[in-house]
């Protein structure tokens, strides 16, 4: 009862961003701000559905090599970016099987970072990809097994990523897995920067998720929307 309640908040929720999207009043309201902290909350509130299908979350590039969390400030929407990944990460799971694995791997240089999820589900055909992030389009994996669910995270995440002058990018090879790429300017010169946000309440890392730190160089509020998602 209780996870179909959430189906249908869920539903309810995007059906909204989408027109608030399409009214063109939903702009992204952009603080300069750490973003590792909502990455490693993302990770946090998506456990419990991981641990539910024996698959493993992995969290890498995120941590200095003393073991410090490595902080990246860029100008972002804290809310969108929050659908973003957490739309991924739903997506990722619902194709990963039963001990499999979803790796979120973060990448930094002077330009951009980068936020990768990789899972190792069967992967999506050539053809299904082509309208992956139109709305209302579920996806059907090499198992052509179409899997339940709206059809308009994926196009949501797109959009507000692009909102923020990124991209979101997807590659996949059958029988290994599916790739989601988010690339964010570290800087933007055209829109109004707000000043740095207030973070005091960011997560701390969760020990139930395995951290690693080998990509060297390369929060709050989750809870309130998705923290039924594993229950």
């Amino acid at each position: 009862m209780l996870r179909h309640s959430a189906r249908l908040l869920r539903l309810t929720n995007q059906i909204l961003d989408l027109a608030r999207v399409d009214s063109g009043l939903f702009k992204a309201v952009q603080n300069n701000q750490d973003i590792i902290p909502p990455v490693r909350e993302a990770v946090l509130v998506f456990t419990s559905l991981a641990e539910r299908k024996r698959i493993k979350l992995v969290l890498e590039g995120v941590t200095e090599p003393d073991g410090a969390s490595k902080v990246c400030v860029l100008p972002f929407d804290r809310e969108m970016m929050r659908k973003v990944i957490a739309n991924l990460l739903s997506n990722a799971l619902k194709f990963t099987e039963e001990n499999g694995m979803v790796n979120i791997v973060f990448h930094q240089n002077e330009e951009i970072i980068e936020l990768e999820i990789i899972d190792n589900g069967p992967g999506i055909p050539q053809e299904s990809l082509q309208g992956i992030f139109t709305r209302f389009n579920r996806i059907e994996d090499a198992n052509k097994i179409r899997h339940t669910g709206t059809g308009i995270g994926l196009s949501i995440a797109k959009e507000f990523t692009e909102e923020h002058g990124g991209t979101l990018q997807v590659r996949s090879e059958v029988g290994i897995g599916t790739t989601f790429t988010v690339c964010l300017p570290l800087s933007r010169e055209s829109v109004d920067v707000l000043p740095i946000a207030d973070q005091s309440s960011s997560t701390e890392p969760d020990p139930r998720v395995k951290l690693t730190g080998q990509l060297a160089g390369s929060g709050t509020g989750f809870a309130s929307h998705y923290r039924r998602i594993g229950g």
